[in-house]
């Protein structure tokens, strides 16, 4: 099964305001089916299985919702699948004096000291927000399953492994899974994020994880430089896919041993200068994506045989394989020649007036 994350934050003229490439579908609004429409119309034609929506949730109030119901309202859903990829930044607090560099450190986040952050999970929050996505998500006859399980991705896992405890972070996904049996569903939890650090990959089992993902692992084959006040990691895309092999290995590795499936991660391209240029990985092309797409192929293992690209549209951090005026459908046909028996696409459908597509808000929703 081929994935691809899904940033749904494009709902207003100042988000893509700092963008410079231009989606086929032009600087569209998330919020629309007809947008939805041709995603998935792209993606079951390329052999995409299912789109994991990045998903925010904050104590109590579902955000940036708009593209996962549009999605699933999509006049062709069936033709695909998807999952909730849940993004919890907001929980994360630095303590006055906290070391909040250190925290952050590249996505590597193992060893932190848990007294210098503040945190807003809880028992009860982690039930209230599954009792809702059992109720809203689960529920759909389109969402993806493993063996019957529904299938959900915990970004930063192993921040909250290390502020909530292993043992404690069971306890609470134990309850998670009695109420959700209760409601007719089981879940197949996975671990994501970017953290690779073999503490964390052998105790993931331990904190009630089914498989361990990473959202992406550039900075493997990147130089740290300082500039001035801040850290800049900037690397090629060449030496990213070599070093990808090398990380796959390492982390499958480490996932056998401690008992969990993995599904290995794929990138695009990498460079986050619309959002901060913290991370910025040059050159990158279809022609190499399409060879890092060959090289995964040992590690999709049983029982899913998944993998995950990021992403589909994450436009602030160059990850991106949607068609756009720069890259067309080349990346996307990567996918469908790697992973597909189908024959090339003599010419790739789009839109007739992709301006009616274009956002007209100002500013995002609240």
């Amino acid at each position: 099964m081929i994935g691809a994350y899904v940033f749904p934050g494009w709902e207003s003229k100042a988000q893509w305001s700092v963008i410079k490439d231009t989606p086929y579908l032009g600087r569209y609004d998330t919020a629309r089916v007809d947008v939805a429409n041709w995603h998935v119309k792209w993606a079951a034609e390329h052999g995409v299985d299912f789109f994991a929506f990045d998903w925010y949730w904050h104590l109590g109030k579902e955000t940036l919702n708009a593209q996962v119901e549009a999605f699933m309202q999509a006049d062709n859903l069936g033709h695909t699948k998807f999952c909730l990829h849940a993004c919890n930044e907001t929980y994360f607090h630095p303590k006055p004096g906290g070391n909040w560099e250190k925290f952050f450190d590249f996505g590597l986040q193992w060893e932190i000291d848990p007294d210098e952050i503040d945190h807003d999970f809880s028992r009860q929050d982690f039930l209230d927000r599954f009792s809702y996505v059992a109720d809203r998500y689960f529920s759909s006859p389109r969402y993806l399953r493993v063996d019957g399980k529904e299938v959900y991705i915990q970004y930063r896992a192993n921040l909250i492994m290390r502020l909530l405890g292993v043992e404690r972070t069971r306890e609470i996904y134990d309850d998670v899974r009695r109420m959700l049996r209760e409601k007719g569903h089981q879940l197949y939890l996975i671990a994501g994020g970017s953290c690779t650090h073999p503490e964390y990959l052998s105790l993931v089992k331990d904190a009630g994880f089914d498989a361990v993902t990473g959202y992406n692992h550039p900075l493997e084959a990147c130089e740290i430089l300082d500039q001035g006040a801040r850290r800049v990691a900037r690397g090629r895309y060449s030496d990213v896919v070599e070093s990808y092999k090398q990380t796959w290995n390492r982390v499958h590795t480490a996932c056998r041993s401690a008992g969990v499936d993995y599904v290995p991660p794929l990138l695009s391209g990498f460079d986050n200068s619309p959002w901060s240029g913290s991370v910025i990985v040059e050159d990158p092309t279809a022609e190499a994506f399409g060879r890092m797409c060959e090289n995964v192929k040992p590690y999709l293992t049983a029982p899913h045989r998944m993998t995950i690209v990021c992403a589909w549209n994450e436009w602030g951090e160059r990850s991106v394989i949607e068609p756009s005026h720069s890259h067309g459908f080349s990346y996307l046909d990567a996918i469908r020649e790697a992973f597909t028996d189908a024959a090339p696409h003599e010419q790739h459908e789009g839109p007739a007036h992709p301006e009616r597509f274009t956002v007209t808000r100002e500013t995002p929703i609240p």
